[in-house]
């Protein structure tokens, strides 16, 4: 059987439907025939049914291999005498069942070593001779080292092409990566300059806050101080009004020391207050500086310093409502200091009014009192 290869077919499309494989779609090629009368290539109808697909390919009716025919002999005959053209000699107008005939007598061969740039053409029978004296076969294996080698250099090339382009696409994902980094960076850049200008208005204010705390608190220790002065004064009154009577004296020496030791507790829970603001005051800076370093995670801490703020403000709002009680009880405590005073011009008129009235009923004792007071 010829190879198709070597030659093809003259004016094709004027070959009849009926002598073309419906597989290959070519002109018949050995053909063969099946039951149903169809008819197709030798090889192509082998390789469909050796692809277990065992119907006709025009009906779909069931097919052996067994059951394949050689087509009659006017198709091999209409067959055979299709014009073809020979594709080493590119001799035309030869029919094809000569075409065997052709390529053994009449058709030039050329050397094996054609690859090699050997030169000779000739016939068939002289072919046997040159491939005996043929100076081309001792290049063949230089030959093929050197395309071994071309073909090494060939992948070798291939590959380092891919690896460049590799490198090229993670040069490019490197730059864009980078480039979003940058993008990130600055977003980043200026989210953290909002929340330090944020932060920076916020702690201004708490200093604020702070401040004008302080100013009360100092305010309310002038007061306390006034206050003070003002129960040691009535004390040093009470003091000099305690000579009328003794027992009258301790008990008004009692009620002083009384108030001194309420006026030092008042002292102390102030003082108190005082170490508590500056604990808090040392502790507010604390979380500022703690605020200052954790800017980038903000979101998460801002409702935390939200609440630390709220707990301070709750705590100074206490403190300044301990300290109205403070000052109401120092207020109460100086108005009932002033009804001792009071009451003491009051024993002491009274007690005045006595002596008289004893120098007037006892004058022979009325030096005697006097010096004994």
């Amino acid at each position: 059987m010829l190879n198709s290869l070597q030659y093809e077919y003259v004016n094709e499309e004027s070959i009849d439907n009926e002598f073309i494989c419906t597989i290959c779609q070519k002109p018949l090629d050995d053909p063969r025939c099946t039951p149903c009368d169809h008819i197709f290539c030798g090889n192509c109808i082998t390789e469909w049914i050796q692809r277990k697909i065992h119907t006709c390919p025009t009906c779909r009716q069931p097919l052996r291999h067994q059951e394949l025919t050689q087509a009659n002999r006017i198709v091999r005959s209409i067959v055979g005498k299709f014009r073809v053209k020979c594709m080493a000699c590119v001799k035309i107008d030869l029919e094809r069942s000569d075409f065997e005939r052709h390529m053994s007598t009449a058709c030039p061969i050329v050397c094996l070593e054609t690859d090699i740039t050997c030169p000779w053409t000739g016939m068939r029978e002289a072919f046997n001779n040159h491939v005996t004296n043929c100076s081309y076969q001792n290049l063949r294996k230089i030959f093929a080292s050197l395309l071994a080698e071309r073909q090494q250099l060939k992948e070798k090339a291939s590959k380092e092409k891919v690896d460049i382009e590799k490198f090229k696409d993670e040069i490019q994902q490197l730059k864009n990566e980078l480039k979003q980094n940058q993008i990130r960076n600055q977003n980043s850049n200026r989210n953290l300059e909002e929340l330090e200008k944020r932060q920076k208005c916020q702690i201004d204010e708490h200093r604020n806050k702070l401040l004008q705390f302080e100013e009360q608190t100092r305010k309310l220790e002038s007061q306390f101080d006034r206050y003070k002065k003002e129960g040691e004064t009535l004390k040093e009154q009470q003091r000099a009004a305690v000579g009328s009577s003794q027992k009258y004296a301790m008990q008004l020496n009692n009620q002083l020391t009384q108030q001194c030791i309420e006026n030092n507790k008042y002292q102390r829970e102030v003082e108190h207050l005082k170490k508590q603001m500056r604990a808090q005051s040392t502790q507010n800076a604390y979380e500022i500086w703690q605020l200052k370093n954790n800017a980038i995670h903000y979101n998460a801490d801002s409702i935390e310093y939200q609440d630390i703020i709220l707990q301070l403000k709750q705590q100074v709002e206490q403190q300044r409502i301990r300290l109205d009680e403070l000052r109401g009880e120092n207020h109460a405590n100086y108005e009932h200091n002033a009804q001792l005073v009071n009451q003491t011009d009051f024993t002491r008129g009274k007690f005045r009014k006595s002596k008289l009235e004893n120098r007037r009923q006892f004058p022979p004792l009325a030096k005697f009192y006097v010096s004994d007071v």
